[in-house]
């Protein structure tokens, strides 16, 4: 297997994770960012979600010793379908996976209530185009309070030349209806 990619090497590392923790990615791909997160939350959980069955495919085959091992959990459905536990995730992961569109995503109820208490939800996103990093930004900043989530921080980083942006947020008010 090659080596990370540095955008998911950054976003891995943007999660402050311990080895006790419980993470959810959301749209996995190819499990690498799993690995990535698995070889750091040894005593805890990682749970790659992604819509599509070649996805979920290739990241079962990645992450195979750590599902043998009970460490990974791999479901093909879509997050708005997604029956997760409440309260269940220290961390959730999401690159290049726009929960922030319009007035955001359905998934979005799903996540608030799957993340814990005092648990960060990391939007991830690298586009070609700067701009687009501090657009999704300000999307985020705006959308995920009315999904019940505070934004904490964004975070900025230049990889090869192009912009990448972490939006970090933690559960907070419940959702306005």
């Amino acid at each position: 297997m090659g080596r990370a990619s540095p955008r998911l090497e950054w976003a891995v590392g943007t999660l402050g994770l311990r080895p006790g923790h419980h993470l959810l990615e959301v749209g996995c791909g190819h499990g690498v960012a799993v690995g990535l997160a698995a070889a750091l939350v040894t005593a805890g959980t990682v749970t790659a979600l992604d819509r599509s069955a070649t996805m979920t495919a290739a990241t079962a085959r990645r992450n195979a010793a750590a599902i043998a091992e009970g460490r990974v959990t791999v479901l093909t459905t879509a997050l708005e379908d997604a029956d997760l536990p409440a309260g269940r995730f220290d961390r959730v992961l999401a690159v290049h996976v726009d929960l922030v569109r319009g007035t955001g995503d359905p998934g979005l109820a799903v996540l608030r209530r799957a993340v814990a208490a005092g648990g960060r939800l990391h939007l991830v996103m690298h586009p070609p185009v700067a701009r687009a990093a501090g657009d999704f930004a300000t999307r985020a900043e705006r959308v995920l309070p009315v999904h019940g989530f505070t934004v904490e921080e964004v975070l900025h980083r230049d990889l090869g030349g192009a912009a990448a942006v972490c939006v970090v947020a933690r559960p907070g008010a419940p959702p306005s209806r």
